[in-house]
């Protein structure tokens, strides 16, 4: 991909029928799944727990990414899920959301992260894009038994 800069707005309703567009992808489908909807939709505009970003480049959608924010139970931000514009995978876009996502929450001292990522895309051959991406010496994995992710602290 060439290098676009990348915007990250809170998430709009105007993105949304793009987004669920999306999911007629079956690889996205079946890593994200199941499909948003209006539900979806109404948690992401009134949620106060987390931040859903809509990541555009030249005013196109790019990537959609969910942040759990820091509360008392858990003082770190988790990365919960990412969706990347199927017709654009494959051009570096996910390592430059992780990149600059890390570097606009260093700005508010924010820095200790969780991503929880599918068992599946750990065994691709991009696996380690989360510590590539982000120049991270290293990665703690654990494997969370209800959810068949693994979780990895930044």
């Amino acid at each position: 991909m060439k290098s676009r800069p990348l915007s990250f707005e809170l998430f709009d309703a105007r993105y949304f029928d793009e987004l669920v567009a999306w999911y007629e992808d079956p690889g996205l489908l079946a890593a994200l799944g199941p499909a948003v909807d209006a539900d979806w939709l109404d948690h992401v505009l009134n949620d106060a727990t987390g931040v859903q970003y809509s990541v555009v480049a030249d005013d196109q959608l790019v990537a959609v990414v969910s942040i759990q924010l820091p509360n008392d139970e858990h003082p770190f931000l988790v990365i919960t899920d990412m969706a990347i514009n199927p017709r654009l995978r494959g051009q570096g876009i996910g390592s430059s959301v992780i990149r600059q996502l890390v570097a606009l929450f260093e700005e508010e001292s924010l820095r200790d992260w969780i991503a929880c990522v599918d068992i599946h895309i750990l065994r691709s051959r991009r696996s380690g894009i989360i510590s590539n991406s982000c120049r991270i010496s290293s990665l703690l994995p654990l494997t969370c038994a209800l959810t068949k992710k693994a979780i990895f602290f930044v």
